[in-house]
């Protein structure tokens, strides 16, 4: 049932661009987080600072579908009518925020139970691989393409755009 929901809320285009929004803002604060000199304050702060730019993205990207819900049931009403939001259109919002905020946890666990930074970071690098991995492949499958080939792609255009939100100083 919840499958079903989610899939008459966002397509498969919509749920992949938002894990991968947060795991690349995720990624950014993994990135330039300096494990030599990183002590529990260090780890803690970069800890939140990730979780609630992520907190704040979902936020804004649930207000963002809500504006194009509304916009696209506006387009071709009478102007004596006034497009409203409807249940689905709270739920959508809802289910984006989650689903940026949600792809943060899986890359942030190692920095709470790993004391050893280096091993945390790396760990994590490797959970943020996995997870973009498998949504490139569960993508690949829902638009007809090679899944393994989708999952690759993603690999590579993830770490691309993580990389280029560190240099960018994002």
């Amino acid at each position: 049932m919840p499958g079903a929901l989610s899939k008459d809320l966002l397509d498969p285009t919509e749920r992949v661009s938002e894990i991968l929004t947060g795991l690349i803002m995720v990624l950014a604060f993994t990135g330039s987080f300096s494990v030599a000199t990183a002590g529990p304050a260090e780890v803690r702060s970069m800890f939140i600072g990730a979780f609630g730019c992520n907190l704040a993205s979902g936020i804004v990207d649930g207000v963002f579908y809500m504006m194009d819900r509304l916009a696209k049931r506006g387009r071709g009403l009478e102007p004596a009518e006034l497009p409203r939001f409807d249940k689905n259109d709270w739920l959508g919002a809802v289910l984006v925020c989650l689903l940026v905020v949600g792809s943060t946890f899986p890359v942030l666990i190692p920095f709470l139970f790993m004391h050893d930074g280096t091993r945390a970071l790396r760990a994590s690098h490797g959970i943020s691989i996995v997870m973009m991995f498998f949504i490139g492949y569960v993508y690949g499958r829902n638009i007809g393409h090679r899944p393994w080939v989708v999952g690759f792609a993603m690999v590579l255009l993830g770490s691309a755009l993580a990389g280029l939100t560190i240099v960018l100083g994002g």
